[in-house]
């Protein structure tokens, strides 16, 4: 079984120079070993996977990419160790005049999940993504065994195919959440300060970190569903 790992933004420059946001990122996912040896990369426009061949290769170097003139910045790389991985992001150039990007950024991670099975290895993944993901840096940001997701947010038969606000941002309650201000400013918050599950945790309006249960390894039981849809229509009913 994989995980799904994803951020995104609109309201967020992760498009800088130096691409400092993911940089971040990607440096504290491999420091906690969801990212390994990279064996393969890809960049837009073509999307072509090339091979790596030396093991010594930094993931670091794939952010040094310039795309050309009018192409979207889009990069992928993947591999074995520690065991199969796979990221993908996609950035937009920051409009500082409005404050956001046209269109949004996303990272995506996809990466084992049964390392993480049990309490306390939950509580590890939960307190990287937690670390990883603030009001400074995310607008949404969520962790979910990848086959599930993409049963619930099917567009036409999901239960998450009428999203909460829009489906690459906030489709619905998973496993673990973060929202940023930019999102939370897209409801009452009133309607929610008093929202109860496994683990809630406010930034003041800034931010708000949920988990709906603690081991990992339950996050698809009929019990744990029923607690994210429970919680995914309050979402819906705070909808300013």
């Amino acid at each position: 079984m994989q995980l799904l790992w994803r951020g995104v933004t609109r309201y967020h420059d992760w498009f800088d120079k130096r691409r400092n946001i993911p940089r971040q990122m990607l440096a504290q996912a491999q420091q906690a070993g969801l990212i390994g040896q990279v064996d393969w990369t890809s960049v837009g426009p073509k999307d072509e996977r090339q091979n790596v061949e030396s093991k010594d290769y930094a993931l670091d170097q794939l952010l040094d990419h310039r795309p050309g003139r009018g192409e979207l910045y889009r990069i992928a790389a993947g591999g074995l160790r520690p065991s199969l991985w796979e990221m993908r992001l996609a950035l937009f150039p920051f409009e500082r005049s409005e404050g956001q990007v046209k269109g949004y950024n996303i990272l995506n991670l996809w990466f084992e999940a049964e390392p993480w099975f049990g309490a306390e290895r939950s509580d590890a993944l939960a307190h990287i993504f937690r670390s990883i993901h603030s009001p400074y840096n995310t607008e949404v940001g969520f962790i979910h065994p990848y086959e599930r997701w993409s049963k619930l947010s099917d567009t036409l038969r999901g239960p998450y195919g009428e999203p909460v606000t829009a489906g690459p941002f906030f489709s619905g309650v998973y496993w673990c959440n973060f929202l940023g201000h930019g999102h939370l400013a897209l409801f009452d918050l009133s309607r929610l300060r008093d929202v109860k599950t496994y683990q809630v945790e406010w930034i003041g309006d800034e931010g708000l970190f949920i988990r709906v249960c603690r081991d990992l390894a339950e996050a698809t039981t009929p019990a744990v569903e029923e607690e994210m849809f429970r919680l995914t229509e309050r979402f819906k009913a705070a909808r300013r």
